[in-house]
């Protein structure tokens, strides 16, 4: 295998005592390739942060092998830091520094030319919206904005290897997407990247393999596509009830006859109907996003006739009773299974009045976090 194919970090049975930086972490083995978006996942408290300084050469494993392009961190931890930049969830740099001055200082230390590290400053100021606090000392400004700034200085220099700890946190949207658009154009331009956040849905569509960690410990490993077949529930149907409306026992009894339902926080759920309830043909990744979305904007478009509509129709009768409700979904476009009659109960046993939104969705990296570890991404 050449230099270019293998793997950038190799860790194998790589285990640490507690420290300063976090957990213990025990029987870690994996490899992250060059140019790979990897991402970490778990509850907090599960060893994401302290398997990124151990990454960042910050501490040493116990037993175990663990190399970054070839360097071994047991021996020369810095041999990384010309190729490696690391964001921490927490920073001691000082807060009197200018948000500009710190950009510019990293890129100093980081071997850049004066008037290139004030040129590059000067760049990701104006791209991450930054510009107008520049001249602003970090404990003046927002704690959205110091995290911003900081996560600007880990793409100073000329990295090969990024550490992100939790890059979004307290971010706002525009700046979280700004982030993520980022992240993606390092990988594109051949940087590996490995990231640990909570907000897994953002990074389902960059990362390619994912690790989850309990206890110090690696539960799930492998490419994103792989494990949601093998650890998601199946198919999810999320809904919204109008507000101060809620779920009764007996509702919420029918609904269960259907399937798993979890309910979030009043009003919101989802459920996760069982493989029988929708019908063999209707697997995981089998309906088409836009047939179902055809399916249910069609019969939206159509309440408002669905008085004519129904005098209009032919007198046979359905296979099975279906309420005024059955507006739902347009009956001319072909769903699998019995998954149009699925949800046609859903909203009878709800009330189609009741509910404000609904969702269906393939398995996502959400529903692998709720199966991996029994609770919200966010807890």
């Amino acid at each position: 295998m050449s230099e270019a194919t293998a793997p950038l970090v190799r860790c194998q049975d790589v285990a640490t005592r507690l420290s300063p930086y976090g957990r213990a972490l025990s029987a870690l083995s994996f490899e992250v390739a060059r140019g790979e978006i990897f991402a970490l996942a778990g509850p907090g408290g599960s060893g994401k942060s302290a398997l990124l300084t151990l990454l960042a050469g910050l501490h040493a494993p116990t037993v175990g092998a663990l190399t970054v392009d070839s360097v071994d961190l047991a021996r020369n931890p810095a041999g990384i830091a010309p190729f490696t930049s690391y964001l921490a969830q927490h920073s001691d740099v000082p807060e009197h520094l200018r948000v500009g001055e710190l950009l510019f200082f990293t890129g100093r230390l980081r071997g850049l030319p004066t008037h290139t590290a004030r040129a590059i400053s000067r760049d990701l100021l104006d791209q991450s919206g930054l510009e107008p606090v520049a001249k602003q000392p970090l404990h003046a400004i927002s704690r959205g904005e110091e995290r911003l700034a900081r996560f600007c200085t880990a793409l100073m220099g000329s990295p090969r290897l990024l550490l992100l700890d939790e890059p979004t946190h307290g971010l706002d949207f525009r700046q979280r997407q700004w982030v993520w658009d980022v992240i993606r154009q390092m990988q594109q331009g051949g940087v590996t990247v490995i990231v640990a956040t909570h907000h897994i849905e953002e990074i389902e569509p960059l990362a390619t393999r994912l690790a989850f960690l309990r206890d110090g410990k690696i539960i799930a490993l492998g490419d994103i596509t792989k494990l949601k077949e093998r650890y998601s529930r199946g198919p999810r149907m999320d809904l919204k009830l109008l507000p101060g409306t809620t779920l009764g026992n007996v509702t919420k009894l029918k609904l269960e006859s259907l399937g798993t339902v979890i309910e979030h926080e009043p009003g919101v759920f989802s459920l996760y109907p069982r493989p029988d309830t929708l019908g063999g043909s209707a697997i995981v990744g089998s309906i088409p996003v836009s047939t179902m979305a055809q399916a249910l904007a069609k019969g939206r478009r159509g309440r408002k006739k669905k008085d004519a509509a129904a005098a209009a129709a032919p007198a046979a009768s359905p296979p099975a009773p279906i309420t005024d409700d059955s507006w739902l979904l347009d009956r001319t476009i072909s769903l699998p299974g019995t998954l149009g009659r699925t949800i046609e109960e859903i909203f009878t046993i709800i009330g189609s009045q009741n509910v404000a939104e609904f969702w269906f969705a393939p398995p996502t990296l959400t529903d692998v976090y709720l199966h991996l570890t029994g609770e919200a991404p966010y807890a």
